[in-house]
């Protein structure tokens, strides 16, 4: 997976130092768009479960290659896995 196939599928914008929150708007409507837009630096990406499951599986096989110059990215196979779990809600 690469960061272009990583794309948000909704964004949310946090409000009133974190107490409230605009969105979520979904990445392809035409109003999430018009959003982000007007203040693109304000928005959070929400990935699905599986997306970021991809990615940390990506990840993993990319510094197990070496293409990752960074194999410390995650520490161990079961810090990944945990990671991968709790995004899930598996525990």
């Amino acid at each position: 997976m690469t960061d272009k196939e990583l794309k948000p599928e909704f964004w949310y914008r946090p409000c009133c130092d974190g107490e409230m929150y605009e969105g979520p708007v979904h990445n392809d409507s035409g109003l999430g768009k018009m959003l982000r837009n007007e203040k693109p630096n304000e928005w959070v990406p929400l990935y699905t479960a599986d997306q970021l499951k991809a990615a940390i599986e990506a990840t993993k096989e990319k510094a197990a290659k070496g293409i990752i110059k960074n194999k410390h990215m995650f520490a161990t196979d079961e810090a990944a896995e945990s990671l991968a779990e709790a995004i899930m809600g598996m525990k």
